[in-house]
């Protein structure tokens, strides 16, 4: 009984030094870089926004560069004005025919302003 539970103890242990085998040859043969991103930061400010500032758009970097136009943020004290600028989309969002979504403020129930942060979709 002693040598069975023995052997499905090894057998348990030979398993991930197959998986850690496996991975290590993988890694060798293909590095992947994973990039962490943060979560979106939850802006909730209890006054409105000033109306946007006038800006000119200027020739994008790329064919593919969308414009993400200026804005206002909340600095915790008072509103300051954020410029515009071009988001270049991951490759996938090319290929899918994504489109970029401008940031924008909106008024929740309360009364207060929540920023809802740009993205493509």
């Amino acid at each position: 009984m002693a040598s069975l539970r023995i052997q499905r103890w090894r057998g348990l242990l030979a398993a991930p030094a197959v998986v850690l085998a496996l991975a290590a040859g993988t890694a060798a043969a293909q590095q992947v870089i994973v990039q962490p991103t943060a979560p979106p930061q939850v802006i909730i400010v209890p006054r409105a926004p000033p109306p946007p500032q006038t800006e000119t758009i200027p020739p994008p970097p790329d064919a593919v560069a969308q414009w993400e136009p200026g804005h206002w943020t909340w600095n915790g004290h008072e509103w300051a004005w954020n410029a515009g600028h071009f988001e270049m989309p991951p490759a996938t969002a090319v290929s899918s025919g994504w489109h970029w979504i401008p940031g924008h403020w909106v008024q929740q129930a309360d009364g207060n302003w929540g920023w809802m942060p740009g993205r493509w979709g």
